[in-house]
C-alpha cells in the first residue's frame, strides 16, 4: 500500500499471505530485507539491474548438501531471481549437475541482485579511498572476491587483488529515492555493482539489518520521518555494542577534503599507478592536472597519465595508448573466464590497453583492434574477446561491423543460447569444469558481447540482431533480460 505524504510516496503497509488468506499489515516503517528489494520495487522504487550495457554479474548456483559437510559454496550459473522460469530451471539443472547430493538448498546462491537507487550510492572508489560519512550505520570487510569480472575503469588500471578491505556503509544508501517509510538492506543496498564484493558478507549484512531495525524502532517511537531522524543515538548504541568504531560519532564526509591530495597523487602515479584511485575519484579536478602532466612527461611515463585519462573517457593520451597496442604483434596470456577463486586481474596487459583505447573513442584504434580480432580464435582466452568487443562498441565506428560479424561467423563462436534444458544439458556435458560451468558461461558471454557490439555498430547482414533475438528467449534470465534490453534500446 502506498500513500502520498506531502508529495512523497510512502509505504503504508504490506500485503502478506496467512493461513486464513491475504491481509494488509500496516506499519510505520517497512524494512525490506528480501535481499533484492522486492518490497521497494513493488512500491515503485527505481531499481538498478541488468541493462543494455555490459552483462556482468557475480556467479550464482544452487548448493548441494552432502551428509557430514559443514560448508558448500557454488558458482556455476547466472540466475535472475526476478524470473520464476529461470529459478525453476535452476532447481532442475542443479539437481542433474549433482545427482549424488543428499539434499539441496531451498534458495539460489546469488551474490548480486537488483538494487535500489538510493539517496546515495557508493562506489568501489569510495571503498578504496576509505570514504567516511556522518551517517555510517554499518562497517563491512571482505577481500575482493569478484566471482567473475569487474566493469569499473579503475580495475583496468589497478586491482584490489586478494587483500581485505574495510568499508563504511551510510544510512542514505538504504533510503530509496522518492519513497518514505521504507528502509532497504542486504544486496539491494544502493551501490555500484563492483562495490558488492566487499559488502556482501553475511555477518556484515546482519549488522546492517540490526542497525536498520534500531532506526525503524526509533523513528516509530518518536513519530519522525526517516530522513529527519537523528541517528547519532543509534550510532552511539552501535558503538557501545561493538558494531561500529567510535570514530563514526565524529566522522564527516571526507570526499571534498581529499581533493587536496590530488597534486601528490599526480607525482606518485609513475610508481605503479599509485594514486590513480584518488585521481579517478575526482575526475573533473584531476583532468587538467593529468593533461598537463601528460604533456610534460617523459616518453616512458606518458602511458601512465594516458591510462588514467582514458579511464575518465578523456582522449588526451590516445597516442600513447594506441602505441602500446601497436607494440604487441601477438596476443599475450589472457584470462579465461572463471567464477570461484577470482581475486585478481580478469584481463591481460594488452586487454587493458585495448579497453582504455576504446574509452578514448579514438577511431584510429579501429583498424588496429580489428587486426588483432582477425587473429583471435573462438577458443582463445575470454578476456581478449571481451576487450575487443567493448573497445569497438565504445569507439562506435561502424566500419568495424563487418569484422565483428565475420568473427561471430567463425566456427565455434556462436550458437550457445539455451532455449531449453536439452541445450543446457548438452553444454554442461561438454564443459571440462562442469562443477563451475566455466566454459558454458564463457562461450555465451563472448557471443552476446560481440552481438551487442555489432548491433550498436549498426549491425551487418542482421548477424547481431539474430543472435540477440535467440538470447532474448534464453532460459537463463540474465542473458534473456540483457538481450531484450539491447533490442529495446
Amino acid at each position: 500500500m502506498i500513500e502520498n505524504v506531502n508529495g512523497t510516496a510512502a509505504v503504508k503497509g504490506v500485503l502478506i499471505t496467512t493461513t486464513s488468506g491475504p491481509r494488509i499489515v500496516l506499519a510505520k516503517t517497512v524494512i525490506d530485507a528480501t535481499g533484492n528489494g522486492c518490497i521497494a520495487a513493488a512500491a515503485g522504487a527505481e531499481m538498478k539491474y541488468i541493462n543494455a550495457n555490459e552483462i556482468a554479474t557475480q556467479g550464482h548456483g544452487l548448493p548441494p548438501r552432502n551428509l557430514g559437510s559443514s560448508y558448500t559454496n557454488t558458482d556455476y550459473m547466472y540466475v535472475d531471481e526476478t524470473d520464476i522460469e529461470d529459478v525453476s530451471q535452476l532447481f532442475i539443472y542443479g539437481k542433474e549437475k549433482f545427482p549424488a547430493a543428499f539434499d539441496f538448498g531451498k534458495l539460489p546462491d546469488t551474490r548480486e541482485r537488483p538494487q535500489i537507487v538510493g539517496d546515495f550510492s557508493f562506489t568501489v572508489l569510495d571503498q578504496v579511498n576509505k570514504r567516511t560519512y556522518d551517517d555510517t550505520i554499518c562497517q563491512s570487510k571482505s577481500n575482493f572476491d569478484t566471482h567473475g569480472y569487474t566493469v569499473t575503469p579503475y580495475m583496468e588500471i589497478e586491482h584490489l587483488h586478494h587483500d581485505g578491505h574495510f568499508c563504511d556503509m551510510p544510512y542514505r544508501s538504504s533510503l530509496p529515492q522518492g519513497l518514505d517509510k521504507i528502509l532497504v538492506g542486504g544486496l539491494a543496498t544502493s551501490c555500484h555493482r563492483d562495490a558488492i564484493p566487499i559488502i556482501r558478507m553475511q555477518p556484515d549484512l546482519q549488522n546492517q539489518g540490526y542497525a536498520l531495525g534500531c532506526i525503524a524502532a526509533k523513528a516509530a517511537k518518536e513519530n519522525v520521518p526517516l530522513r529527519k531522524l537523528d541517528i547519532k543515538p543509534v550510532q552511539k548504541h552501535l558503538v557501545e555494542i561493538g558494531n561500529l568504531p567510535e570514530r563514526v560519532l565524529t566522522d564527516k564526509d571526507n570526499y571534498e577534503d581529499s581533493k587536496a591530495a590530488l597534486p601528490d597523487a599526480i607525482k606518485t602515479l609513475p610508481d605503479g599507478f599509485k594514486g590513480s584511485a584518488q585521481l579517478l575519484w575526482h575526475p573533473e579536478e584531476a583532468k587538467p592536472l593529468l593533461q598537463k602532466a601528460y604533456q610534460n612527461a617523459s616518453p616512458e611515463n606518458k602511458i601512465v597519465y594516458a591510462m588514467v585519462l582514458a579511464g575518465m573517457n578523456d582522449p588526451t593520451g590516445a597516442d600513447a595508448v594506441l602505441d602500446k597496442v601497436k607494440n604487441f604483434d601477438a596476443w599475450d596470456k589472457g584470462w579465461n573466464f572463471r567464477g570461484m577463486g577470482q581475486f585478481s586481474w580478469a584481463s591481460s596487459e594488452l586487454d587493458r590497453y585495448i579497453m582504455m583505447l576504446g574509452r578514448t573513442h579514438d577511431k584510429r584504434g579501429v583498424p588496429v583492434i580489428c587486426k588483432l580480432l582477425n587473429d583471435l580464435k573462438p577458443e582463445d582466452d575470454f578476456s581478449h574477446h571481451r576487450a575487443c568487443a567493448l573497445a569497438l562498441e565504445w569507439i562506435g565506428d561502424k566500419s568495424a561491423a563487418k569484422t565483428v560479424a565475420e568473427h561471430l561467423r567463425k566456427p565455434g563462436m556462436s550458437g550457445y543460447w539455451q532455449h531449453d534444458l536439452t541445450a543446457a544439458r548438452e553444454q554442461d556435458k561438454a564443459d571440462p569444469k562442469g562443477g563451475t560451468a566455466e566454459k558454458s558461461r564463457r562461450d555465451s558471454l563472448a557471443e552476446i558481447g560481440f552481438a551487442r557490439a555489432l548491433y550498436h555498430l549498426g549491425d551487418y547482414e542482421g548477424v547481431g540482431k539474430k543472435i540477440l533475438e535467440n538470447y532474448s528467449t534464453d532460459l537463463r534470465g540474465y542473458f534473456s533480460r540483457h538481450a531484450n534490453e539491447v533490442l529495446r534500446r
